[in-house]
This record gives structure tokens, sequence and C-alpha cells, in this order.
């Protein structure tokens, strides 16, 4: 695979233990067929030679490993959530009944600004619409120079086996609904093409893909659905009368069409193979919910707002502002939670959220949701305990430096107190309802060093760990397009690891 950071390497060598060159890739080339040397070697070694001959560290290839320890010997137990009596909730195996504790990584691309995993394809050129015949299915017929196939699927077989080895069991991904234009490139989501009357086969087949690789390493799925898009089709515009993002939840035509794109999504699923269903851990409805203060009705600072159950607000009083924003987001959940049911009974529904802290917010100076000066930021979450009191089954909370200083465990203090859950009321929901550490991660100007970003968020996870969360999804496992984050494959994976010793000295 060549690496978006490393793009100055012209090829890769193919060697024995001898250290003679037995093979060779030439740049843009990907694959090489080893199998009339794996009768005569049981280890191979690739090295990346860049544009100056520099060579990278070679990778041992091992090719007498037997991976099938690793597969999975029965179909995975849907996860559900057991209530605690004076305990937080948790998860467990539905069968067993055997505590599940999320240790988990992210993983997309970020290819042209946006977070994807299972487009189909990247075009570079979009006179080439003309080539595919106006079909998301056919793309693979344009030139391969012209595009770049984004969906890998022995990519994907690779870190599906580091994840088992590692003592990994969750991996959290992105669904892209549109597409996403730059100057050089369109990306096609699960929207497919304008004439596409539903979702994407393509890329369904891509998620599938990915679910069936994740089942047979016992990894589960968490798919979720980006910022709350609606798909970007004829179908699915005329369907939701044109609400996507936070207009979905004032719209009855864009809760009914939320609900659509649920249902085919898991229909597809089902269709390929039933028990796919049960390696998806949940669907959360976001990657990170937020109401913006510059959209309707939230612009509206003045006048009655009457909302879709017929209750009416008075836009001019930030304490009914706050009453319509929990009315809005309850109403929501319940009818995303009921379109999951009838599709998948027992499958959790869950939400992402960020800290209010982490764009300059507090409950009190953002009760109304209007523009504060000198935060330029307009993106108002809600509290944990606002998420939590809705039909949500768990809470996915992101938490990141966002420029505080001291320790994971004081960053991870500062901003659960700033999300209330720390409250009274709070630590009471927990009882009922879980909550993971969905993203966390280290920023290179934070932490400098990969020695220092592996303490830091070592003690980001044992804070969440220690307060009664119930896992955490690491941003992220190889994301290196990313280049201000440290991922866990840096320095071969050196901080993969770093969390299975964790696991290991700890018993969690």
């Amino acid at each position: 695979k060549w690496r978006v950071d490393f793009s100055s390497y012209k090829k890769a060598l193919i060697t024995n233990t001898k250290g003679e060159v037995v093979g060779e890739v030439k740049y843009p080339k990907n694959t090489f067929n080893i199998k009339h040397l794996s009768k005569r070697y049981d280890v191979l070694f690739v090295t990346a030679i860049d544009l100056r001959n520099e060579k990278s560290d070679p990778v041992k290839i091992d090719l007498t490993k037997d991976y099938s320890s690793l597969y999975t010997a029965k179909p995975m137990d849907r996860i559900i959530v057991k209530k605690q009596i004076g305990e937080n909730a948790r998860f467990v195996n539905a069968q067993s009944d055997k505590e599940f504790v999320a240790k988990g990584v992210n993983y997309c691309r970020i290819r042209t600004g946006d977070h994807d995993s299972f487009e189909p394809v990247l075009v570079a050129d979009k006179a080439l619409i003309d080539i595919a015949d106006k079909s998301p299915f056919t793309l693979q017929r344009i030139n391969l120079n012209d595009t770049l196939i984004c969906y890998d699927p022995y990519h994907i077989e690779t870190m599906m086996r580091a994840l088992n080895e590692n003592g990994y069991n969750l991996v959290r991904v992105f669904v892209k609904t549109g597409e996403r234009d730059s100057e050089e490139t369109k990306v096609y989501g699960l929207s497919g093409w304008p004439e596409t009357k539903g979702i994407s086969k393509a890329y369904m087949d891509n998620f599938v893909d990915f679910l069936t690789r994740a089942n047979k390493y016992s990894i589960y799925v968490i798919p979720c659905f980006t910022e709350n898009e609606m798909l970007d089709n004829d179908y699915f515009n005329e369907l939701s009368k044109g609400a996507s993002g936070q207009d979905i939840l004032f719209s009855e035509a864009g809760i009914k069409a939320k609900q659509h794109y649920i249902e085919l999504f898991l229909k597809y699923i089902k269709a390929n193979n039933p028990e796919l269903i049960n390696t998806l851990f949940a669907l959360t409805m976001q990657n990170e919910f937020a109401f913006h203060s510059y959209e309707a009705p939230f612009d509206q600072t003045s006048g009655t707002y009457t909302f879709l159950d017929g209750s009416k607000y008075d836009m001019s009083n930030d304490d009914e502002r706050r009453t319509l924003a929990n009315r809005a987001i309850r109403h929501y959940y319940k009818k995303m939670k009921e379109a999951v049911e009838e599709n998948a009974p027992g499958l959790l529904v869950g939400e992402g959220t960020f800290s209010m802290g982490a764009v300059g917010k507090t409950y009190q100076n953002s009760k109304g949701f209007r523009p504060i000066d000198g935060v330029e930021d307009l993106r108002f979450p809600m509290t944990a305990v606002e998420l939590l009191s809705t039909d949500i089954d768990f809470l996915d909370f992101h938490v990141y430096r966002w420029g505080k200083e001291g320790l994971g465990k004081d960053v991870f203090d500062y901003f659960v107190k700033n999300m209330h859950l720390d409250s009274k009321e709070g630590k009471k929901l927990m009882q009922s309802k879980p909550v993971i550490m969905g993203e966390f991660g280290s920023f290179k100007e934070n932490e400098t060093q990969l020695d220092d970003a592996i303490d830091f968020v070592k003690e980001l996870k044992q804070a969440a760990l220690d307060f009664g969360f119930k896992g955490t999804c690491y941003w992220t496992i190889d994301t290196f397009e990313q280049k201000r984050l440290w991922n866990l494959m840096w320095d071969n994976g050196k901080m993969l690891k770093a969390f299975y010793e964790q696991k290991k000295n700890n018993g969690r």
C-alpha cells in the first residue's frame, strides 16, 4: 500500500533472507503475485525505495503463518445493554451475558477533506462520468491512471487481522451519503448517481465486504451516518423535500426519508447475509451531534416557532429555545429508534458528540444557541445529560485536548464536567445507558514525540474507564493522510501494541 504521506517512494523490493532481490513493484502498481516464490521461501521481506534511493525499514512476510486460529468459530452474538442496580449500565453479549468492554479504533480515509471508507471510486475528471454509463456499478472500466479505487479489501483483511491479534474488538467507520467535490476529484458515496433509485449497490457491496471481513475476525462494527446528511440523489431529494442535516429534525418529510435510508441500509445487509446484522455493534445517527445557530429554526430570534407536534416556542426566549431543542432531539431519536427496531430488532442506537468546551461553549453561555462574542465556531452541542435523556441506547463521547493543559485525566475530567456527566443526573443516567469514548487521540503540536503521545492517550483512556465508560475507540488506526494526529500504526504500530500491553497490565 503506497501511503499518502510517503508519496515520494518509487518502488518496493521483495527480498529473501539473504537480501537477494526476488521481485519488484514499481509505483503506482501495488500487487505482486508471490505464488511461485512461496514454494521456495518461508520468509520474504518488502522494502520501499524513495526517489533518493533511500530505503524504508523492511517488513517481514511470514509465509508459513496460519491465521485460521483468528477466525470466528461461530456466528457473533448481538451486543445489548444491561442495566445495573446501583452501578453503571454495561454492554453484554445477548447469548452469553458476558460483559463487552469496547476496545476499538476508528477507521476512515480522508481524501478530499471528508471522512469515508467505502467509496467505489475517486474520479479525477468529471467527463469520465459518461464513460461509466451513468452507473456506479461500472466504474472499474475507467483507466486506473485516472482514478484511485478507494475501498481496498486486501488492506481491510490485514487490518482486521492486526486488530484481532492485538486484542481489539470494535471498529468505528463513517458512511457518507453524497458526492464531495474538490478542484481535482469527485467522490461517490452511498447516494450513487443522481439517477440512483435508493442507495448505491456498489457502495453497499463494499460495506458488506467490510462487515464480512470483520465478522471473520470477531470484530464488531459501528457505522456512523456522518453529519446527518440526506442522500443526494433525485429519489431521496424528492422524498425528503430537500431536508438535510439539522433540517431533518424539524421536517416530517426529512424524518421519514432518514427512516427509509436506515431501512434500505439494513435490508441490503440482511439480503446479503442475515447473520452480518449481529456484526453491527450499533448504528449512530451522527458523527458529532450539534445544533447550528445560523440554521433554522435557531436563526429565528423573534416571534413564535411551531414544532412538528404543534407545540409553540417564543424564539426570543433562551429557555424556550432550549426546550425546543430538547423536544426536537427526543422526537428525532424516537423515530430513528423505531426505524432500527423495525428492521433489525434489538440493534442498539447511539449518538456521537463532542464537548461544548471544545468549541468555547458552556451550558450557561450557549443555552439559547446564539452566537457568542469571540467564539467563531457556531456549533452548539447538547449536554450529555440531554442526549442520554432521549431514546438512544448509549452515548459516544469524543475527547481530545482541545487546548486544555495537564495530564490525560485532567483533560478528561474537565470535559466530563463541561458536559454535565459528573452531575447527579448524569451519573444516574449512566446506570441505564452506557457511555463510550468513541474518539480520542493526540495532536502532534501537543505531544511532539510518539512516546509522549502514548503516555497521554493511555492516561486519557484509563481516566474514561475509571469514570465508568464502557470502552473506547482510538482516532485512528492508520489515517496517515491526517498528518496532525498520531495514529496507531506510526513507527510500525508502536501505539497499537502499547494499548495491548496496557490491556494485559490492568486486565481491561
